[in-house]
């Protein structure tokens, strides 16, 4: 299994896919491998509009290899957009959406604890979502035009 590498955690249909994305997403210096991580993804829907959404896309991935240390000491005091890789297993399909968002949208990743870890229901964010969050009953009447 050492002299495989990461090959030998791959069965069936789980991948590795190398994530390049800057320090913040790829949670440089913190990520390690072993740990999971969920991706969160924002794009524009429909496309062609200026309408943006945001969700948690893919959730529970084994990172197999984290950001590299000597990677982020080399970019100290450099552009912090330049990119990091982290490489993470997901199922073929899972590998698909992954694509989607790299290719189309932005993405970061979040640490997820390392026990007892919970999910939220399935949700959506867009402007409307997070302008009517928490607001008082009156103000989102107001706010749809009078409909609750």
């Amino acid at each position: 299994a050492e002299e495989q590498g990461v090959r030998a955690q791959l069965k069936g249909n789980l991948r590795a896919i190398q994530a390049a994305g800057g320090e913040p997403a790829l949670l440089a210096g913190t990520l390690k491998a072993g740990d999971r991580v969920d991706v969160l993804g924002t794009w524009i829907f429909p496309e062609k509009s200026q309408n943006h959404v945001s969700r948690i896309i893919l959730r529970d991935l084994l990172v197999l290899v984290a950001p590299q240390t000597n990677q982020i000491q080399s970019k100290i005091g450099s552009n912090p957009n330049q990119p990091f890789t982290a490489m993470l297993a997901m199922t073929d399909a899972q590998a698909q959406k992954f694509w989607w968002i790299a290719e189309n949208g932005e993405w970061t990743l979040q640490l997820r604890p390392v026990t007892d870890a919970a999910d939220t229901p399935d949700s959506y964010e867009n402007s409307g979502s997070l302008l009517a969050d928490g607001l008082r009953p009156g103000a989102r009447r107001r706010l749809n035009g009078g409909r609750p």
